[in-house]
């Protein structure tokens, strides 16, 4: 389970870490904020929740958690439900 808030999804250490581990992680800009944290491979200070308005943010966390949800009850999640057919069988684009 990720932990939204207080991890660092990081490229560039090959997995998910604690958000504090200065050792890693001490030029990450808003490392210490309740927010997602994805380090920039290339700017190691860059915390590219920057390119997320806030309200954005929590959009995707709620979209995610109903994904999850639904993939609990054993359902395919909105958005990824098959594309429907059209009458001819070719697949709606």
């Amino acid at each position: 389970e990720f932990h939204w808030g207080s991890e660092v999804v990081s490229i560039r250490v090959g997995r998910r870490s604690c958000s504090v581990e200065t050792l890693l992680f001490d030029a990450l800009k808003g490392r210490t904020e309740e927010r997602l944290h994805i380090e920039d491979p290339f700017q190691l200070g860059r915390n590219l929740h920057c390119v997320l308005r806030l309200e954005n943010e929590y959009a995707l966390y709620n979209k995610l958690w109903e994904a999850m949800q639904a993939m609990s009850r054993l359902e395919v999640p909105t958005g990824l439900a098959p594309v429907e057919t059209l009458a001819s069988g070719r697949m709606a684009v």
